[in-house]
């Protein structure tokens, strides 16, 4: 188990709960497992995401269905974009890896970070498990607006996590 500190306690604690073989930053040796298991859970998170759009129903009418057709591009465009950025880390090889010990406060910003990402998931698994019947065009925009926010969000505190990290090097 990890030393976090109390402030820092339920980020982590969420963490550990539900990415496999994670332990934190706290530990220099167990940092980069850590951040390969945490990167290696939200793909497959997405993955899943990007099965589970394949598998909406369609819309209500053929013009709609042109519509939806376009909406899930999109949305597996950007998710499979996110999936890539995890894959390839702009931070391999940085000092984050081999500095002894990080700043709390630094610490503290990667669970958040990453706990976010982690509720933008959850948010699109429930978004796009919410769509089940054949859906009217008014129905699957506002769902695609939804699940568009929760990308971008995603991507976001995924780009604001590797400026942490290169962060360390300064």
């Amino acid at each position: 188990m990890t030393s976090a500190s109390p402030s820092g306690n339920s980020a982590i604690s969420n963490l550990l709960n539900s990415v496999g073989n994670y332990n934190g930053y706290e530990n220099q040796a167990q940092r980069q497992n850590s951040d390969k298991n945490i990167r290696n859970y939200m793909i497959s998170k997405i993955k899943a995401l990007l099965a589970a759009l394949d598998s909406v129903p369609g819309a209500t009418d053929e013009k709609d269905q042109e519509r939806l057709d376009d909406l899930t591009t999109k949305a597996k465009r950007k998710l499979t974009t996110v999936c890539e950025s995890l894959k390839r880390p702009t931070y391999e090889g940085s000092v984050f890896f081999s500095k002894g010990t990080l700043r709390e406060k630094m610490l503290a910003r990667l669970y958040d970070f990453e706990n976010m990402m982690l509720g933008e998931l959850d948010g699109l698994d429930e978004e796009i498990s919410a769509m089940k019947t054949l859906m009217e065009r008014k129905v699957f925009e506002e769902n695609f607006l939804h699940i568009m926010d929760f990308v971008d969000n995603l991507n976001q505190s995924l780009f604001e996590r590797e400026a942490a990290i290169l962060e360390v090097e300064q």
